[in-house]
């Protein structure tokens, strides 16, 4: 990420109102950034590819339902 580049945030598909919070995603080079929409210029979690995909995976393998 150089300086003056502007990065792409992504937010799921469907309806994120605004009173709600949502995770947006970006993808810069090797490294995917995640952070909360209500707080943009908060903290954001970094995961490389492999970890992404992982976790993608197991989100769609509804690993973490209660």
């Amino acid at each position: 990420m150089g300086e003056g580049t502007e990065m792409r945030w992504r937010r799921p598909r469907g309806d994120c109102a605004a009173e709600s919070s949502c995770v947006e995603v970006a993808f810069a080079g090797e490294r995917v950034l995640v952070r909360n929409s209500r707080d943009a210029g908060g903290p954001v979690v970094a995961f490389d590819r492999a970890e992404w995909t992982a976790f993608v995976a197991a989100v769609k393998d509804h690993e973490f339902d209660g």
